[in-house]
């Protein structure tokens, strides 16, 4: 039987040149003789004793491959989320002024997602608001070269008319919000009421039948003709006259006898109510009001 000694000695082990992987075989080596003297002491060496000595079969090591990069410390003033790729706005906070572009590049780098959505939140902060979008109010116009340009102004009405009708204050309006000079606008526009393109005496009479239709009074009336930009004493004038034929009366009877279709069945005061709340919302006087409830809204109505 052959001594540990002498088996190193005939069968040289070949170690790696690397520092890791060395260690690990000179460990597992120093065993491996160890285990060999105990058993060798006691009786004959077994026959597959000597296999035990064949050097482990190097693992790869890909340590090299974790992020050895050290976890920056919380700066004070940052919240949860600038600390792990935050805001921009956090970034610009008082306590990272004594940080340099580098740094606040290395710390904010790993939020990829989260810087994403700030660009866009700070993109969506910065966008001009729609003309005539919730809140009033149109967007500033545009500078424009041809801003001076009657033929241009000229073709910007005529395509604006062509979509619909317009008095001659909404198409002023539109075609200085485009951009166009107001001196030029003037100039458009007189030019095509002179033509009979633009007409405000026919535009109210179909606006006046276009509220009719949908039961509004004679404040309702007087208030939407204003809005639609025709002259405050042209819509005044209309008004008068559809009021001195009785056109207000005949709507508010209308909207009495829809009002009392729909609450059939409801208490009287309930239905009045209901009626009075429409009148009002739809411009009706109030003198009107309480004539057609009176008319309308009785105890020994069938509808009841």
């Amino acid at each position: 039987m052959i001594s540990a000694e002498d088996f190193l000695k005939e069968n040289p082990v070949r170690l790696a040149q690397t520092g890791d992987p060395a260690d690990s075989i000179t460990e597992s080596v120093d065993s491996q003789s160890d285990r060999f003297q105990a058993e060798s002491a006691g009786a004959s060496a077994p026959a597959d004793s000597v296999a035990l000595l064949a050097p482990a079969p190097a693992q790869k090591d890909d340590s090299y491959k974790e992020d050895s990069r050290p976890v920056p410390p919380p700066v004070p003033g940052l919240g949860h989320g600038a600390r792990f790729g935050g805001s921009l706005e956090d970034i610009d906070s008082p306590a990272n002024a004594d940080m340099g572009e580098d740094s606040l590049a290395d710390r904010y780098s790993h939020g990829r997602r989260s810087a994403r959505g700030s660009d866009r939140r700070t993109r969506r902060r910065g966008r001009r608001p729609r003309a005539g979008g919730f809140g009033g109010g149109s967007a500033p116009a545009a500078p424009r070269a041809d801003a001076d340009d009657a033929d241009a102004c000229r073709e910007a009405a005529l395509t604006l008319l062509d979509a619909a009708a317009r008095s001659s204050g909404a198409l002023a309006r539109r075609l200085v919000d485009k951009g166009f000079d107001t001196n030029v606008v003037d100039q458009v526009v007189d030019r095509l009421t002179k033509l009979g393109l633009v007409d405000d005496q026919a535009y109210a009479q179909d606006l006046l039948r276009s509220c009719l239709h949908r039961t509004m009074g004679e404040r309702g009336v007087l208030s939407e003709m204003t809005r639609k930009g025709l002259d405050p004493g042209l819509a005044a004038q209309v008004v008068a006259q559809a009021s001195r034929e009785g056109l207000f009366v005949d709507s508010a009877y209308e909207l009495g006898r829809k009002v009392a279709r729909k609450t059939a069945g409801l208490d009287l005061k309930v239905r009045k109510r209901r009626f009075w709340s429409a009148g009002s919302r739809k411009g009706h006087s109030p003198g009107l009001l309480n004539q057609v409830a009176a008319d309308l809204f009785v105890s020994g109505d069938p509808l009841d």
